[in-house]
């Protein structure tokens, strides 16, 4: 504390008397308050002395950004003839070649416009052009230029090229808007001439400021009173708006929809809009402001998979956006992408209760739609035993619980074949059920479980009433024939407890050793399994006294 009230060179004395291993720091405070204090020659002492210029001092400030927050130019001046860096964005963490390249273009921009020469325009942008945009943004911030001043730089640049490009295809406003160089950017708008839909691969300023989030620079673009394009689409089709939405740049996107001629709904190479950029992305503020704006289309697809907003937001797990989506006006719940899935399919198939919750009390949804496969959300949701989406399926007016497929496959037969147990007993309990529903090749849902071996679903389809236990496929194989070429020893006994079946052990031997075309040939359990589920229908039929066909077993 007793430092901050002793006289500047005084505490110069002090300072330079003490300890090596405290002479830097002590140093840098010294330059520190000697430039806050404007003292140019006390600057340079301390600089004789060893301060390091580029060094981060109090307040984590370089001394040429310390000169720059006080408008010291005369200081700033003579830190560059030392060799500071510039570069004031970047601080000292930059190489000494590119702080040495940098401070030399810089001191050669100062003395162009010390001497109010056309060089001076031309140093103002080759140094934006070629990547000195920090000297040029000092140079604009330093200089106390007057009207009368900048119309004479307007037009000597008036005279070049201004919308040169270096190596890259990078104008001077394409750099300075990426880098968020507002300065410069507004120094350049006034140039007669200047190119404010440059492009760069497709990248404009407009588009480079909004993927950076430089919303000031955006703005000073967007009042450009000679026309900018603000639906120019990149080298993949993207615009402003769209880059905006996908990386929740909300200040920008409102700027953008306040622009006559907006294109809400510009759509990149691959079919995606602003609005399916930010529900994919989860921006719902961004949402929210694209589904306000007129002319919005909240149906549009993509190219590669038919995809809407609404089903992106099933497919990012992205809840609000859906729900805001939902309440759109004429939003199409049931439409459906290009293998004809609708966005309820998808929640049923990835166990999404609440979107599917939130889907079945949306006005005009349909839940019997079908894919290109004829499988609706009762069937995905039961193949793949989502107890929880069966229910609410079930409870949905209209619901057809036996819509087959394409190949005749029902809620219940998928169910049954992949033991979903749960789901079996939901949809044995839902009325208008048909237990018996075959296939296009005939085979019911007793069929499966039989040849899987699932001993609890056959066991509940076989106390269903009306269970019909001698229904025959198109090659004549019934449950039992399944079972027994499967080898499910358990099943065979239980299908012989069915009052009512018919078991014709010659005709099971028969099946079971020439499987018909279709019946998974070469599928089948051992011949010696299929011997011992032979054997127990034997027995069955002997306990009996009836059955036919003889009774030699499989060999």
């Amino acid at each position: 504390m007793l430092l901050l009230f002793m006289p500047l060179r005084d505490l110069t004395e002090t300072i330079l008397a003490r300890r090596t291993k405290q002479r830097q720091k002590d140093l840098h405070m010294g330059l520190g308050s000697a430039i806050n204090a404007g003292d140019r020659s006390m600057v340079l002492t301390w600089l004789a002395r060893g301060a390091n210029l580029n060094a981060k001092l109090d307040g984590n400030m370089t001394a040429i950004q310390l000169a720059c927050s006080i408008n010291a130019v005369d200081i700033i001046k003579a830190l560059l003839d030392a060799g500071a860096d510039p570069n004031i964005q970047n601080g000292p963490t930059r190489g000494a070649y590119a702080v040495g390249e940098d401070n030399k273009s810089c001191l050669r921009l100062l003395n162009h416009v010390e001497n109010r020469t056309l060089d001076a325009a031309d140093a103002l942008l080759l140094g934006a052009e070629k990547g000195y945009g920090a000297g040029v943004r000092l140079f604009l911030a330093l200089l106390p230029i007057s009207s009368g001043d900048k119309e004479l730089l307007y037009q000597a640049l008036s005279g070049l090229n201004v919308n040169a490009a270096d190596p890259e295809g990078r104008t001077a406003l394409i750099w300075a808007a990426a880098e968020g160089q507002e300065a410069v950017v507004k120094f350049l708008l006034g140039i007669p001439g200047i190119n404010v839909n440059a492009s760069q691969n497709g990248w404009t300023p407009l588009m480079c400021a909004t993927i950076q989030g430089h919303e000031a620079i955006a703005k000073l673009l967007l009042m450009v009173p000679r026309g900018i394009n603000v639906n120019v689409p990149n080298a993949n089709g993207i615009t402003a708006l769209s880059w905006a939405a996908k990386h929740g740049g909300e200040g920008i996107a409102r700027l953008l929809l306040a622009m006559p001629g907006i294109d809400v709904n510009a759509a990149d190479r691959e079919g995606w809009t602003a609005l399916m950029l930010a529900v994919a992305n989860e921006h719902e503020a961004l949402v929210d402001l694209l589904l306000g704006a007129p002319g919005i289309k909240v149906n549009a697809a993509d190219a590669n998979h038919g995809w809407t907003a609404l089903m992106l937001a099933t497919r990012e797990n992205a809840f609000k956006a859906a729900t805001r989506l939902l309440a759109a006006p004429g939003i199409n719940v049931n439409a459906r992408d290009i293998s004809g899935e609708t966005v309820l399919g998808w929640a049923a198939k990835k166990d999404q209760r609440a979107f599917a919750h939130l889907l079945l009390t949306a006005p005009g949804i349909d839940a019997n739609a079908a894919d290109i496969d004829g499988k609706t959300a009762l069937i995905c949701g039961s193949m793949e035993g989502h107890e929880d989406i069966v229910k609410l399926l079930l409870a949905a007016p209209g619901i057809d619980v036996n819509a087959p497929d394409t190949g005749g496959r029902t809620p219940l037969s998928y169910a049954a074949e992949n033991r979903c147990e749960a789901v079996v007993k939901l949809l044995l309990a839902a009325p208008g059920i048909n237990v018996n529903a075959p296939d296009t090749r005939g085979r019911t849902s007793l069929s499966f479980a039989a040849e899987r071996g699932h001993e609890a679903v056959v066991e509940l389809l076989l106390a269903t009433p009306g269970i019909d236990a001698n229904a025959a496929d198109t090659n004549g194989w019934t449950a039992l024939i399944w079972a027994a070429f499967e080898g499910k020893e358990a099943i065979v006994q239980d299908l012989c407890t069915v009052p009512e079946i018919i078991v014709d052990v010659a005709d099971v031997r028969r099946q079971i050793q020439n499987p018909a075309e279709g019946s998974k040939w070469g599928y089948g359990a051992s011949k010696y399994v299929q011997g011992k589920c032979v054997r127990i229908l034997e027995e069955f039929v002997e306990s009996k006294g009836t059955g036919a066909g003889d009774l030699d077993s499989v060999d």
